[in-house]
C-alpha cells in the first residue's frame, strides 16, 4: 500500500533519448527481426528473415520461401549493404553473433536442401544452419547439423577458444549429427564447433517430456549455462519435478559438456524462460515470462495477464530472489516469447520484452500501439528503478537488446508501425525491422546515487542549514523535513549540495533526508538516512552578548507573556512581532 503521500520509486519513469532509428522492409511482406548486433568498426548489422526478392531496402534476390536477411549500417545508422543467404525452401535467422575477426556468424533453422547459398545436405526436418559472413557481408562457410527429425536453433554465441556454441531443440534420435537419442518429444541440444565449422562434440538434455532450449552463455569457468523451458518431471537429465504447465529449466554443463547440475523454478501455470546471464557475483540470472501467481517457487503475485519474470541464482543455481514486473495484460508481443537480460554497469540489471499493457501494476507509461518495446531497470536486488516503453501506433515486437560500446542500447525488433511514438520512418511492407540507437553514455546517466555525509550547520532558532556531499550526475536535489514525529514530510528543492531552511520552530527537533534528482526528474536515488537536529531556543541579540527570554504559551489562542531580563544599567530598545502559525506578521511593537 502507499500512505503518507510518500514518494514512491515504481512511479519514475526514463526517458531514453533516442539517437537515430531506422526502419529496413521489403514491399508487401513481413519481414521478422532475429537479431542486431555491434560491428568491430563501430557500425551494426541486422539480421531476420524475409521474403521475396530485389524489391524495398532488398537487393538480392531470393532464393525461395523465408531466407536469412543482414544489413550492415555505419555508426548512425546508415545503410551500407544488405545481403541474402538461403535455399530453396523455408530458412529461419533466429541468432546472429558478432565474430573475433571482424565479420558475424548468421544461425537459425533451415528447410532447404542443397541449393541457392546453402552448401550442405538436409538430414531431417528443420536441421540448425550456420553461415559465417566477412566484415564485407561475404560468405566463409557455411554448415548444417541435424538429426532425423526437427531441430530448432535458439542461440549461437562464439567461445574463448575461437569456435562456437550452437543451442537449441531436438526432437531426433541418435542419427545424422544427433549423437544421443531423445529423452522425451524435444531435449535441449547443444552442439560445440570449432573456427572452421567443424563438430567437436554435441549433447541433449532432457526429460521424460518437452525441453526447449532458449538462452545460452560460457561461464568463467569455461563452461556453459543453458536456459530454456521445461514441462518434464524428474527423469532423464532433470533431477526435479514440475510445478505446473512449462517452468524454467537451468542445466550448467563444464567445459566437455557434462552436466554438473540443474535446477527447475515455476508456478503453477506456464513459466518460459527465455534468457540467462552471468552475474559479476559468479550467479545466474534468468529472464522470461509467467503467467503464475505466487505458487512453486514463485513468490511474488501476478499483476494480470503474463508478466516478467526475473530469477537470481547463486554459483550453483540456488534461488537468492525472484522478482515479478508487469501490467494488467501481457508482457509479451503477438504470442512470442521475450524477456532479455543484461547486465548493468552500476550493478543492476536491465529487463527488456514487449508489453500490451497500460498504466498498471509496475508499468508507468501507456502503450503506443498494440505492443510496444518496454524496458526495465533494476538495481542489484531487483528493485525497480525506472521503466520506458518505446514504440509506434502499430504493433512492435522487441528482438534483442545490446549494450554499444559508447554506452547506449541498440534495440531491435519487428515494426508495423508507421511514424508514430518514438518511429520517425514509414512502412515499407506490412512489416519491417527496426533499430533503434539510444543516446551516447546512455549507462553512466543511469548512476543516480544518494548524496553520502550529509550533516546540518548553522542551527539557529528559527533556521538551519542541510548540507550533503556532490552526487556528480545529478541535476537537483530533493529534500524532506518534518518535525520529529509529524506526518506529513515537508519537501523543498535544492540547486546546489546544501539547503538552508527558514520559519522553524525554536527549541525543537527535526528529521531530515535528501535524494538525488537526475536525467531531467525522470531518475532519482533513493532517499539518504535520516539526519536529526534541534533548533536553538528564542534569543535576543546585542552588539555585546545575547539575552535569553521566554514566550509562553508558544503557539498562543491570544494571549501570551514575554520574559526576559537585561542589565538596569543598560538601555536597549526592545522590537516585538507576532507572528501568525503561516510566518505572517499579526502584531508590532
Amino acid at each position: 500500500s502507499i500512505q503518507n503521500n510518500e514518494d514512491i520509486s515504481i512511479n519514475n519513469y526514463k526517458a531514453v533519448s533516442r539517437e537515430w532509428d531506422k526502419t529496413f522492409g521489403t514491399v508487401s511482406y513481413h519481414d521478422y527481426t532475429g537479431e542486431a548486433i555491434q560491428a568491430s568498426d563501430g557500425g551494426y548489422i541486422i539480421g531476420g528473415y524475409a521474403w521475396g526478392g530485389i524489391n524495398g531496402d532488398k537487393t538480392q534476390p531470393g532464393w525461395g520461401g523465408t531466407d536469412y536477411w543482414l544489413i550492415k549500417v555505419d555508426s548512425n545508422g546508415n545503410k551500407l549493404w544488405d545481403v541474402d543467404f538461403g535455399g530453396t525452401e523455408d530458412d529461419y535467422l533466429r541468432s546472429l553473433q558478432a565474430t573475433s575477426d571482424g565479420g558475424c556468424i548468421a544461425a537459425g533453422a533451415s528447410d532447404s536442401p542443397i541449393s541457392g547459398t546453402k552448401s550442405g545436405a538436409k538430414i531431417g526436418g528443420y536441421d540448425f544452419w550456420l553461415v559465417k559472413i566477412n566484415a564485407d557481408g561475404t560468405k566463409d562457410w557455411d554448415i548444417t547439423l541435424g538429426g532425423g527429425a526437427d531441430e530448432e536453433l535458439a542461440e549461437i554465441r562464439q567461445t574463448d577458444d575461437g569456435g562456437y556454441i550452437v543451442g537449441g531443440s531436438s526432437a531426433s534420435g541418435a542419427n545424422g549429427d544427433k549423437s544421443e537419442s531423445s529423452q522425451g518429444s524435444n531435449d535441449y541440444w547443444i552442439v560445440k564447433i570449432d573456427a572452421s565449422g567443424i563438430k567437436q562434440w554435441d549433447k541433449r538434455f532432457g526429460g521424460p517430456a518437452s525441453d526447449i532450449r532458449h538462452g545460452i552463455q560460457q561461464t568463467p569457468d569455461h563452461g556453459f549455462i543453458l536456459g530454456g523451458v521445461s514441462y518434464s518431471g524428474v527423469g532423464g537429465n532433470k533431477t526435479q519435478v514440475n510445478y505446473g504447465g512449462a517452468d524454467y529449466w537451468l542445466v550448467k554443463i563444464n567445459t566437455d559438456g557434462v552436466q554438473e547440475w540443474d535446477q527447475t523454478f515455476g508456478g503453477e501455470s506456464d513459466d518460459l524462460l527465455h534468457s540467462v546471464i552471468t552475474t559479476p557475483d559468479g550467479g545466474f540470472l534468468a529472464g522470461g515470462i509467467s503467467g503464475s501467481g505466487i505458487s512453486g517457487n514463485k513468490s511474488q503475485a501476478n499483476w494480470g495477464g503474463v508478466d516478467f519474470w526475473a530469477v537470481k541464482t547463486n554459483a550453483v543455481g540456488m534461488k537468492e530472489w525472484d522478482r515479478t514486473y508487469g501490467g494488467s495484460f501481457d508482457e509479451r508481443g503477438e504470442g512470442e516469447i521475450h524477456g532479455v537480460v543484461n547486465n548493468f554497469t552500476d550493478g543492476g540489471y536491465l529487463f527488456a520484452c514487449n508489453s500490451i499493457s497500460q498504466i498498471t501494476g509496475t508499468k508507468t507509461q501507456t502503450c503506443y500501439g498494440y505492443d510496444d518495446f518496454w524496458l526495465l531497470k533494476t538495481d542489484a536486488s531487483g528493485a525497480k528503478q525506472w521503466d520506458v516503453r518505446l514504440g509506434g501506433t502499430g504493433g512492435d515486437v522487441l528482438a534483442s537488446v545490446a549494450v554499444t560500446n559508447d554506452g547506449g542500447l541498440l534495440l531491435a525488433g519487428k515494426s508495423g508501425s508507421d511514424i508514430s511514438g518514438d518511429k520517425t520512418e514509414n512502412l515499407r511492407g506490412q512489416s519491417d525491422y527496426w533499430m533503434l540507437k539510444t543516446n551516447d553514455g546512455f549507462l553512466e546517466s543511469l548512476n543516480c546515487d544518494i548524496p553520502p555525509n550529509g550533516f546540518t550547520s548553522k542551527i539557529k532558532s528559527t533556521s538551519a542549514k542541510m548540507n550533503w556531499d556532490v552526487v556528480p550526475t545529478a541535476q537537483t536535489y530533493s529534500v524532506r523535513y518534518r518535525k520529529t514525529g509529524a506526518v506529513p514530510w515537508t519537501k523543498t528543492t535544492a540547486q546546489l549540495n546544501y539547503k538552508k531552511l527558514t520559519g522553524l520552530l525554536p527549541n525543537t527537533q527535526y528529521d531530515w533526508a535528501v535524494k538525488s534528482v537526475c536525467d531531467q526528474g525522470s531518475l532519482s536515488s533513493d532517499w539518504s538516512e535520516t539526519k536529526t537536529f534541534t533548533t536553538k531556543p528564542l534569543r535576543l541579540e546585542n552588539d555585546v552578548e545575547e539575552i535569553a527570554f521566554n514566550v509562553f504559551p508558544n503557539p498562543s489562542a491570544g494571549v501570551f507573556t514575554v520574559d526576559l531580563t537585561v542589565n538596569d544599567e543598560e538601555t536597549m530598545q526592545v522590537k516585538i512581532e507576532v507572528l501568525n502559525l503561516f510566518g505572517q506578521i499579526i502584531h508590532l511593537d
